[in-house]
């Protein structure tokens, strides 16, 4: 029969195996680590560990990062890409989130001017947080329709129309997203359930080719 310090070693060895097998650059939650027998504070406390140890950085409570080694900045870490870690963050917390409307028409190249801050629309809760240096800004919404899509383009088109509103949305705008959308990304955006204006925007893009 094993005792505690081998049953320690077993599970630090494990834990240190799934670590291996993640990409550098890549981010997972603690629930992500998955050792038969063992509790979450026994896993915790083996990340914990190798965060002291610099082979994983915590970037939120139970949101791990295994970083990147640049090549060109003497072997420096690259920090977390936002945008991953948003992804983590939504599936961790069982929530949506989408764009915000002014970055996601920079994204499209409907608009020059790039935000001053990450914001975000969300299903949860309004907060902010930093990550990876940056302040990130997240705004409850209860607009399921705004929501459709959520890290894909046709989300963002959708963000971006809404953003500009209905005296701005014209053939010229629905022109620019449908050039930055597959065939099959702006087929989706079609039958997404938008609001009626929206709907009209794209039918009269559509009936003027």
């Amino acid at each position: 029969m094993k005792n505690v310090a081998q049953v320690h070693t077993t599970i630090t060895k494990n834990v240190k195996h799934q670590i291996r097998k993640i990409k550098r650059g890549g981010v997972f939650t603690i629930n992500d680590i998955k050792v038969e027998t063992s509790s979450r504070q026994t896993i915790q406390r083996c990340l914990s560990r190798m965060v002291e140890q610099g082979l994983l950085q915590r970037v939120q409570n139970g949101i791990y990062y295994k970083p990147e080694i640049s090549k060109f900045l003497k072997g420096k870490q690259i920090p977390p890409d936002v945008n991953k870690v948003i992804q983590v963050i939504s599936v961790k917390n069982r929530e949506i989130i989408q764009l915000h409307g002014g970055a996601a028409a920079n994204r499209l190249g409907l608009s020059t001017q790039v935000p001053m801050h990450r914001v975000f629309h969300t299903s949860g809760t309004t907060r902010e947080m930093e990550i990876s240096g940056i302040r990130v800004y997240f705004v409850h919404t209860n607009d399921a329709k705004l929501l459709q899509f959520s890290g894909t383009r046709a989300g963002l088109a959708i963000s971006a129309m809404s953003y500009l509103g209905k005296n701005l949305v014209n053939n010229k705008v629905i022109d620019q997203i449908k050039s930055r959308l597959t065939e099959q990304e702006f087929k989706r955006l079609r039958k997404a359930h938008l609001v009626s204006w929206m709907q009209k925007a794209l039918q009269m893009a559509e009936d003027n080719i």
